[in-house]
């Protein structure tokens, strides 16, 4: 389909025709467009021998900062701390690992969930910790003491930060 080449003439029935194809050429270059992104996201997420041969190299590989250099213009996301040192989480394998997202809004939602997860956690805990206390006759303790004795939710104050894929991985 042609846009705004198959309808001639100056009439009013003409110019909303022409409108309208316009508008349905944008939308058909739209659709096209965020297709053709997909599939080429889709392709370059595959592994692909040619990307790891460097002709310029005697070795055949590519060089460990020429890899850097391509990675270097991938943006991810992180989450991290106050300070922007990302946060090291323990893994299912006992290591500490840092998380890197290729879309904010994963990013987003992992760390309202890791929130959200933290303050229940607290929250049953300080339920736990009040009524052990009043079961043996302690005085409750105060909101600081709270604090300190069972800690706060590291979450809070965490934000997402972008990094290049490069120093992700």
């Amino acid at each position: 389909m042609r846009c705004n080449d198959d309808i001639d003439g100056s009439s009013d029935d003409a110019i909303h025709a022409r409108v309208e194809a316009s508008t349905l050429c944008c939308s058909n270059r739209r659709s096209f467009l965020s297709g053709a992104t997909a599939a080429v996201a889709a392709i370059g997420s595959a592994p692909l021998v040619a990307w790891g041969v460097d002709s310029t190299s005697s070795g055949g590989m590519v060089s460990p900062s020429a890899t850097a250099r391509r990675l270097s213009v991938v943006p991810t996301f992180t989450i991290v701390d106050r300070r922007g040192v990302p946060f090291m989480v323990f893994g299912e394998d006992a290591k500490l690992t840092a998380y890197f997202f290729t879309s904010y809004d994963e990013a987003r939602r992992i760390l309202d969930v890791a929130i959200a997860s933290s303050d229940k956690s607290l929250a049953d805990l300080t339920g736990e910790t009040r009524q052990e206390r009043k079961a043996k006759g302690l005085k409750p303790m105060t909101r600081a003491e709270e604090e300190e004795e069972l800690g706060i939710n590291p979450w809070r104050e965490a934000r997402i930060s972008t990094v290049p894929l490069d120093f992700a991985v």
